[in-house]
């Protein structure tokens, strides 16, 4: 998973598959919670880009996207957001978004 900052985030969500991006602290127990699930699943997924920010370098985006509770996975697809996912979901749940936005 590449770790991204709010200037290099836009080449990635433009891109017409799917892209996630994990918005975290590395003071959140959660986050950390929800880190290695999204490797393991990010080597199966090869075809979707995962990514990972931390909000309190890049507030401004976090903002924009109306952040106020993490971890939050943000779906990007063709530079849309088309999910939003917030708190540590289930393996299953998480396979059953990347399945319907693929």
């Amino acid at each position: 998973m590449r770790e991204v900052n709010a200037n290099e985030v836009e080449e990635f969500i433009q891109k017409e598959g799917l892209t996630v991006l994990d918005l975290h602290a590395v003071w959140c127990a959660p986050c950390r919670m929800l880190k290695p699930r999204l490797e393991a699943l990010s080597e199966e997924y090869g075809d979707i880009e995962f990514l990972s920010m931390d909000v309190d370098k890049n507030e401004a985006f976090a903002q924009k996207f109306s952040v106020r509770s993490i971890p939050t996975l943000l779906f990007f697809k063709g530079g849309e957001l088309v999910r939003t996912v917030v708190g540590v979901p289930t393996e299953k749940t998480l396979v059953g978004h990347f399945e319907a936005h693929r």
